[in-house]
């Protein structure tokens, strides 16, 4: 994460699949796509481990 962005990376399977794609003449693009988890400690509380049932799916 860079300052004030996101910065998106793509794997090596990723490039290396488009590499190959483009070579055998396909007009193709790299779509980055992540994921991101944001957690918040809330202040006075104990990490027990246990999930709590708001959050269980």
């Amino acid at each position: 994460m860079g300052e004030s962005e996101l910065i998106a990376h793509s794997s090596f399977f990723q490039r290396d699949l488009i590499t190959k794609k483009r070579a055998a003449g396909l007009p193709v693009q790299l779509i980055a796509h992540e994921d991101v988890l944001v957690l918040e400690k809330v202040a006075g509380q104990r990490n027990t481990g246990i999930i709590s049932q708001d959050w269980a799916a």
